[in-house]
């Protein structure tokens, strides 16, 4: 018994071992492929031929070990070099595939298989079907964000801009664009991008293909992208065609030319030729030019199979234009017959397609008749239902809109009578506020001022009616505003100030003092806001005053708030009734206004006399001044 538990426990040992060396094994083989893969990734970049044999073999390899990694990036490698050899069916399935892998055994990748979707259908402008991938690939790198997938997806939505000529769209894409490839490195990326934008301006017969070219070759350069490269030298070389350059655009093409030649890209090779005859034949070198031809015309005969008629026209014109200039008539003839013979075949298949059209469309036409007829009389029924459903409607929605709209006029009648209320009160305030300056101040300035002039008093005329002037402009300039500099409403009071002592014969001085402020010109006041206070000194602290009156007038902050202190030496507040009447109508007055300009309800002025040693030596009023702080 011990003999055969013993046998058990070497038996399951020796399974472990085994199992272990399997998997072992397997990853050492999951690792091979990720390489091979990497090395397919680079020679894709030259050769894309050898990279679709060796994307294949990885292919092949995964499958056996049901590594689905391997399969996924095998399918996606053969994808893009389908692509890039122009089998965009091919490329089309392999990608499909990769898609169906992610969505069994990693949705991750799921974003990368769509975008690649996308941009088959894109290259078989399939534009519709391109945006829908574009959109799905999106939403999965949302839900999974990879920089590298997003700036994918970017650059072909901008690549469908391009070819739909949204010149907007494919700039402001282009400015996120270019932040996007900053964070990553991915030259190639970056600089097929930028060939496509540029080809797209040289269509348009914009300069800055230049510059999208130039950026192509520098990171072709650094990616060293052979492909890219040579594609960029391509469509520099268009571009110098296009600007007459031919000697810059024959050594652009053939420097691409030894390339795809190399890598048996028939499409370009038959493309290089056909540039290279424009060349040499702007240049008037036509058996070069003639030779060039047949050669872009044998290999586009290798590559397609099948000629159109339409690329027929295009060579056969190409001949008879070298013909003509080497001036071997027999030769021209020939390709000009050629040439009448495709139109006329062209001609019969338009008309042939015509009449087969004309006669669909009258097909068409009686079956849309028939049907017509059949359905007339259950769309009268219809008809029937459907207007006195809407008669219905009509009536609740008639009713609904006379009471909104009588509900309504109640609203705006009750906003009218509010505005109303608001002007009428404003209104009334700027009567106040223009009656700051009233009638009899006016006249005593000019009185005064006259009586100057009548004493040969010039120069103190000249100066006091500069003064009257300059105050009478301030205070209707400032009468519709609502806030003024505090240094404004300084010299609107040094003015006012000056005029009232001609009227008192100079029975007063005064001093005006803001050290506490930190910087005046930034604080914003209502306008003459302070006269009243300093008129009330004058007229009625300063009243029993006639030598050495004087006033000080004091701005200052505390706790962020504005005072106004007016202090005068006078006799103090033991006012008459028509003095008390006065008074209290210039506080109302300020007090409104401060009210309308702060909102507040408990504006109070502050009215004391200022006592020494138990006797009035003067008046001091104290106001919190509404303001505005600029800075």
């Amino acid at each position: 018994m011990g003999l055969k538990n013993n046998f058990i426990t070497r038996v399951i040992v020796f399974c472990c071992v085994l199992i272990k060396s399997l998997v072992a094994v397997a990853s050492i083989d999951d690792v091979a492929i990720i390489n091979k893969l990497n090395y397919c990734k680079m020679v894709s970049l030259t050769n894309e031929n050898k990279a679709k044999i060796i994307a294949h073999r990885c292919l092949q390899q995964s499958l056996v070990h049901n590594y689905y990694t391997g399969i996924f990036e095998s399918y996606r490698l053969l994808g893009l070099v389908y692509n890039g050899l122009g089998d965009l069916d091919s490329a089309l399935l392999c990608h499909k595939k990769t898609s169906v892998i992610a969505i069994q055994h990693n949705t991750h990748s799921l974003s990368t298989a769509y975008t690649n979707i996308a941009d088959v259908f894109s290259d078989q402008a399939h534009y519709d079907s391109a945006l829908f991938y574009y959109n799905k690939a999106s939403f999965y790198e949302t839900k999974y964000p990879n920089l590298y997938n997003k700036i994918a997806i970017k650059t072909g939505v901008a690549n469908l801009y391009i070819v739909q000529n949204k010149l907007k769209d494919v700039e402001s894409l282009t400015n996120e664009l270019l932040l996007d490839y900053q964070k990553i490195n991915a030259p190639s990326t970056f600089g097929r991008y930028m060939l496509n934008l540029g080809t797209y301006y040289l269509n348009l017969q914009n300069n800055k293909s230049t510059e999208c070219f130039n950026k192509a070759i520098t990171a072709a350069t650094i990616a060293k992208d052979s492909i890219l490269l040579n594609y960029t030298y391509q469509a520099q070389a268009i571009a110098s065609l296009h600007n007459g350059e031919f000697n810059n655009a024959q050594k652009k093409l053939k420097l691409s030319l030894c390339f795809f030649k190399r890598t048996q890209n028939l499409a370009f090779v038959s493309n290089s030729y056909f540039n290279l005859y424009i060349a040499e034949f702007a240049n008037q070198k036509y058996t070069a030019a003639l030779a060039y031809l047949d050669s872009s015309y044998s290999f586009f005969a290798i590559k397609n199979k099948l000629i159109t008629a339409k690329d027929q026209m295009l060579y056969y014109k190409a001949y008879t234009q070298v013909y003509n200039e080497t001036r071997n008539y027999k030769k021209e003839s020939e390709y000009l017959n050629k040439i009448v013979s495709i139109q006329d075949s062209l001609n019969n298949t338009i008309n042939n397609e015509a009449v087969l059209k004309y006669q669909t469309l009258y097909e068409t036409q009686v079956k849309e008749n028939k049907i017509q007829l059949q359905q007339t009389q259950l769309q009268q029924t219809r008809e029937r239902l459907k207007y006195s459903i809407l008669l219905a409607i009509t009536i609740v929605l008639i009713g609904v809109c006379t009471f909104y709209k009588k509900r309504q006029q109640l609203e705006k009648d009750k906003k009218t009578e509010q505005l109303k209320f608001e002007k009428n009160i404003l209104e009334f305030q700027q009567q106040l506020l223009r009656t700051q300056m009233n009638p009899h101040f006016i006249f005593n300035a000019v009185d005064a001022i006259q009586n100057l002039i009548f004493k040969n008093k010039n120069n103190e005329a000249v100066e006091y009616s500069t003064k009257f002037s300059a105050l009478t402009r301030q205070i209707l300039e400032n009468s519709t505003k609502q806030y003024i500099e505090l240094d404004e409403e300084l010299v609107i009071l040094h003015n006012y100030i000056n005029i009232q002592q001609l009227l008192h014969n100079n029975k007063f001085n005064y001093q005006i003092i803001t050290d506490e402020l930190p910087d005046a010109s930034a604080i914003l006041i209502p306008p003459m806001l302070t006269q009243p206070f300093v008129e009330n000194a004058i007229k009625h602290g300063l009243k029993n005053k006639t030598l050495n009156g004087f006033i000080t007038i004091t701005f200052y902050m505390r706790n962020s708030i504005l005072f106004l202190e007016v202090t005068d030496n006078g006799t103090g507040i033991l006012l008459d009734s028509s003095e008390k009447k006065h008074k209290s109508l210039a506080t109302k007055i300020v007090t409104e206004r401060i009210k309308h300009s702060t909102q507040q309800t408990n504006a109070v002025v502050q009215i004391s006399n200022v006592m020494l040693n138990d006797t009035i030596v003067g008046t001091t009023t104290k106001v919190e001044i509404p303001y505005i702080c600029e800075k």
